[in-house]
């Protein structure tokens, strides 16, 4: 009964905003269902591995329907053949592991980075100040925040334009800069060094190794740092809501979270892929580059419903993918907790990361595209 929770939303709406643990948000677990909760709810779903996403915002109608953006899809094709070996290895070369634990260790030196805790706001100014510097060795490359509705901490968005007249074409490589203890959220010591200080350094690196080599690229990159995964994805789901809303290309996103933690010392392993809803010739390129470039074997898995950013872009129609550590019932057992630590985490497996999104972001920067694309007609999950 749909009603009860919303005049129980709205009749306590002081305390609701006073207190956003208890504030009741509408959630999806899947594509067509949908249910009030509280934090601490959500938070008993995160235990459980259950995802999903918080599309409170979609919520219009007053029979109780999330309303979704119409869905725009692609058809695109990536390349097929691997010519940019010695490109590619110039850029591997400048890869420094120094500014890469330098940046774990920062985000993981505050308290928390909880997204509406006293030090959100904190985390997102030292990541844009960060890769501002970074950007200043690049005659184009710049950084914006991106403002969200009701919660203080940005998304940060760094861009290399690419030289060709189309503008709205982009790639983009994402990682989150919140972080969560499940016990605490507000207050609890929550540094996040693997989940997901890690994938925000890889892209932060892969930035900067742009920068230094001031390339152009054919097709503009964007590097992203959402705010907000851990509670529903809330922060990437604004950004690629605003940019379907503006007709912009993503034609390519991958996702990078968790990328650092090894059971064993000195057993690196080949990165995964999370195909749940992937676009195949997406999937089929990353598996490819990753062999031809440095023969790793790619292994796939799936993570469920919305399980990081790239669900985000899947949503509105563009293809995403996410790399991780491993599958998800072998990755870090720390994290969410305060033990989610850089001692637990190994710097060489992060750095093949960092090699294959250099890669990646050069081969698909580099190539001319023929899209098709195609708008289908909304879906309306219910409660």
């Amino acid at each position: 009964m749909w009603w009860l929770f919303l005049f129980f939303s709205v009749s306590n709406l002081r305390f609701v905003l006073a207190d956003p643990i208890n504030e009741l948000r509408l959630i999806q677990t899947d594509e067509r269902h949908s249910m009030w909760t509280s934090m601490a709810e959500m938070l008993t779903l995160k235990s459980r591995g259950v995802s999903f996403m918080d599309v409170t915002p979609h919520f219009t109608d007053t029979q109780g329907e999330s309303s979704i953006t119409f869905k725009r899809e692609f058809d695109i094709q990536y390349p097929e053949s691997f010519h940019n070996i010695k490109q590619i290895s110039s850029l591997v070369r400048k890869i420094d592991m120094k500014r890469v634990e330098s940046f774990i260790n920062h985000l993981a030196s505050f308290h928390t980075r909880f997204f509406k805790s006293v030090y959100a706001q904190g985390v997102s100014n030292s990541v844009f100040e960060r890769l501002e510097k970074a950007a200043a060795s690049h005659a184009n490359a710049h950084v914006t925040k991106f403002v969200h509705s009701d919660w203080q901490q940005k998304s940060i968005i760094a861009r290399i334009p690419g030289d060709q007249t189309d503008t709205s074409s982009v790639i983009v490589f994402g990682a989150h800069i919140d972080s969560i203890n499940q016990l605490d959220p507000m207050n609890g010591r929550a540094p996040g060094a693997d989940d997901d200080a890690t994938g925000a350094a890889t892209i932060f690196e892969m930035f900067s190794v742009f920068c230094e080599s001031n390339i152009t690229p054919r097709t503009t990159l964007e590097f992203h740092f959402y705010s907000a995964e851990e509670v529903g994805l809330r922060g990437s789901q604004e950004v690629f809501s605003d940019y379907a809303k503006n007709k912009k290309n993503v034609l390519a996103m991958v996702q990078f979270d968790m990328l650092g933690y090894i059971k064993k010392a000195g057993s690196n392993h080949d990165p995964v892929l999370l195909v749940d809803k992937a676009y195949p010739p997406l999937v089929r390129y990353i598996k490819d580059a990753a062999h031809k470039y440095f023969g790793l074997q790619v292994t796939e898995a799936t993570c469920g419903y919305a399980c990081s950013d790239h669900a985000s872009a899947n949503k509105v129609g563009y293809p995403g993918v996410a790399l991780i550590e491993a599958p998800i019932k072998k990755s870090n057992p720390f994290i969410h907790s305060v033990n989610d630590v850089i001692s637990h985490l190994d710097m060489d497996n992060v750095k093949i990361f960092i090699e294959l999104g250099l890669a990646m972001a050069y081969d698909l920067s580099e190539m001319t595209f023929n899209i098709t694309e195609q708008i289908k007609e909304k879906q309306t999950p219910t409660l």
